[in-house]
C-alpha cells in the first residue's frame, strides 16, 4: 500500500509539472499575458473618440431639457392667457357631466375617433388631446385618406375643436358640441 500511495503522489507531481510546463509554453507564445491586455494606440484614439461624444451628448441632453422647461413654461403662461388653467382635469366632474368614466388624452372620446383611428393619429404623432386640437382638419383628412378607402367617410372638421374642449376640461361645452352634431355619445 505504501509503494501505491507513492506512485499515486509522484504520478500527480508529474502532471502538475507537465500542465505548468504547458501553461508557461502556450503563454509565451501568445506574447505574454500581460502584453496582450495592454491598449494600442487605436484602442487610445478609439476611448478618446468616444469620450468627446459623450461630451457633446451631455451637452445636447441639457440643451433639450432646457428646452422642454422652457415649453413647459410656454404651454402654462398660454393656458393663463386663454383663460383656461393648466390644472390637471377633473375627471369626477367629467363622468357626472358626460355620463361615463374618462381616460385623459383618451383620444377615442372624440366623436368618430375610433381605436383604428387612433392608431392613425399615432402615426402622425398625434397621441394627446391637446395635439389633436393643435392638427388642422385638413391634416387629419390627408391621414384618413392614406390610411384606406375605409376610412373615406369620416369627417375630421370638429375633431380639433371636441379635442381642445376636453384638453381644457370645459365638459359641459364639449357635451352640447356632441349633442349639436348628433352623436350618440
Amino acid at each position: 500500500m505504501p509503494y501505491t500511495l507513492a506512485m499515486f503522489f509522484l504520478w500527480g507531481l508529474g502532471m502538475a509539472l507537465i500542465g505548468v510546463v504547458i501553461g508557461w509554453l502556450l503563454r509565451s507564445l501568445r506574447g505574454g499575458g500581460r502584453a496582450a491586455l495592454r491598449p494600442s494606440d487605436a484602442d487610445e484614439t478609439e476611448v478618446d473618440r468616444l469620450r468627446r461624444r459623450v461630451a457633446d451628448m451631455e451637452s445636447i441632453v441639457a440643451e433639450r431639457d432646457r428646452l422642454r422647461m422652457e415649453l413647459a413654461d410656454v404651454r402654462g403662461s398660454s393656458a393663463g392667457a386663454l383663460g383656461f388653467s393648466a390644472a390637471p382635469l377633473d375627471l369626477d366632474a367629467a363622468r357626472a357631466t358626460l355620463g361615463r368614466e374618462v381616460e385623459p388624452d383618451d383620444l377615442t372620446v372624440v366623436v368618430g375617433i375610433g381605436p383604428k383611428i387612433v392608431e392613425l393619429c399615432a402615426g402622425i404623432g398625434v397621441t394627446t388631446w391637446r395635439q389633436l386640437a393643435d392638427t388642422e382638419p385638413s391634416m387629419l383628412k390627408t391621414m384618413l385618406d392614406d390610411g384606406g378607402s375605409q376610412y373615406k367617410t369620416h369627417d375630421p372638421g370638429s375633431w380639433p375643436r371636441q379635442a381642445a374642449l376636453l384638453a381644457d376640461g370645459r365638459w359641459a361645452e364639449y357635451q352640447a358640441l356632441v349633442d349639436e352634431l348628433g352623436a350618440d355619445r
